[in-house]
């Protein structure tokens, strides 16, 4: 919502003036009519579907991820604060692979059957094998994809059931959120670091 005497520049539709800040001396709050009447303008009795929420959340949340690590400087791509912590380019490359393993699970495929250390240890290696910014995005690009199409291709009896997992059992309702969520999170690491190193540019 906009200040008062500034039209607000979200949405498109036609804006009425709010008569609680109205008056002589106040022209009032310029708000979207697509607010006062319940956001119903374009999507009128229509929920967006969780199964498109989802996707537009890991779409979104890549492109996020993928500005990011384009901002990192070439020399600080493998910059890490501590001997245990994960660089700006290692962070990108788990997200971008562990997209892969996510949308896997939604397909009802099995992970390998080896003990979690091992299976960690696999994710590791491949995770290293993304050795430059470039592979990384390109992976991050393809990974996303399959995300999307997995989430987009359950059924509808699908999405009442449960994805099982390395970590355990979820329902796949919420599941189909982590790989949104996971990219932030990662996204919001890559940006911590971007402080260590001075820059204080806030982007999305």
């Amino acid at each position: 919502m906009g200040s008062a005497g500034y039209r607000s520049t979200r949405g498109t539709g036609p804006c009425v003036v709010s008569k609680e800040t109205a008056g002589p001396s106040r022209p009032g709050i310029q708000i979207p009519q697509w607010q006062t009447d319940g956001g119903n303008r374009n999507r009128k009795d229509r929920p967006m579907d969780p199964k498109e929420q989802a996707a537009k959340h890991a779409e979104s949340a890549r492109d996020r991820l993928i500005t990011a690590i384009t901002h990192v400087p070439d020399d600080k791509l493998g910059y890490t604060p501590s001997p245990t912590a994960k660089s700006a380019l290692g962070i990108a490359a788990h997200a971008a692979n562990s997209n892969g393993y996510l949308a896997r699970m939604m397909r009802g495929e099995p992970m390998p059957n080896v003990p979690r250390e091992e299976l960690m240890e696999m994710a590791a290696k491949a995770d290293a094998a993304l050795a430059t910014r470039d592979q990384v995005i390109a992976r991050l690009k393809e990974s996303t994809e399959e995300v999307v199409s997995a989430i987009k291709s359950l059924t509808p009896e699908q999405l009442q059931g449960d994805v099982a997992g390395i970590f355990g059992t979820r329902p796949t309702k919420d599941f189909i959120g982590v790989p949104g969520f996971h990219m932030d999170g990662h996204t919001a690491q890559i940006n911590y670091l971007q402080t260590v190193w001075g820059d204080m540019e806030f982007r999305m």
